[in-house]
């Protein structure tokens, strides 16, 4: 009797490490706003923004 979605062991911990992934990835592409204004500010000092 299978009691989830997944048939092996290997399914289940593929699924669960590409979901880690998933989450770690979509965490890198986010700024808080304090680093946010810390590039603008660089990029300002740079003189690639008014």
């Amino acid at each position: 009797m299978n009691a989830t979605e997944f048939n092996s062991v290997e399914e289940y911990v593929t699924f669960v490490l590409e979901e880690v992934l998933k989450d770690e990835q979509e965490e890198e592409k986010t700024f808080s706003k304090e680093e946010e204004e810390e590039v603008k500010n660089r990029l300002r000092a740079l003189g690639y923004l008014d």
